[in-house]
């Protein structure tokens, strides 16, 4: 089995993943004229995705970081989910602690949803680096996302709220 290697990432603004192309990144094919989303973008549309699987609604396409109040944490959701979906590439391949294998498309908007609420909870509480979070903020968070949202309030079984 023959690997491509991938393109080097720009280094104009310093970050690895500036001006990245994400399904390219991948190793993912794009229809011919459909769009690819650049990292840097505050929303990646995923529509033009080959092989795409029918489960994967045109809403679950669609990734909106915007959902996340504070910019910075909006970066590092793209950040972390670029680096999911690209394991190989050179910002991410060689850190010891990397998943190796690559996230699958369709799992992706599931855990924007998940990434939204963490970074939503981390920038109320004040934080604005992931070095200042304590288990005080995991704690906190546990007892959060433990709760329904909608309907009458009830706690969640542990199994339901193992997913966030």
């Amino acid at each position: 089995m023959s690997v491509t290697p991938l393109p080097s990432a720009p280094r104009s603004t310093g970050h690895p993943f500036a001006g990245v192309d994400v399904l390219a990144a991948a190793g993912l094919e794009v229809r011919p004229g459909a769009p690819s989303p650049v990292f840097d973008q505050e929303v990646w549309d995923l529509s033009g995705l080959v092989g795409a699987p029918v489960t994967m609604g045109a809403h679950r396409k669609i990734l909106d970081f915007t959902r996340i109040v504070n910019h910075r944490w909006r970066s590092v959701a793209r950040e972390y989910l670029l680096a999911r979906m690209a394991p190989r590439h050179p910002a991410v391949a060689t850190l010891p602690g990397a998943f190796r294998a690559p996230f699958n498309p369709t799992s992706l908007w599931g855990e924007l949803n998940h990434l939204a609420r963490w970074f939503d909870h981390l920038h109320h509480a004040g934080l604005v680096s992931l070095a200042e979070v304590g288990q005080e903020h995991c704690d906190t968070y546990l007892e959060e996302v433990s709760w329904t949202t909608t309907g009458t309030r009830r706690r969640m079984r542990p199994g339901v709220v193992a997913a966030f």
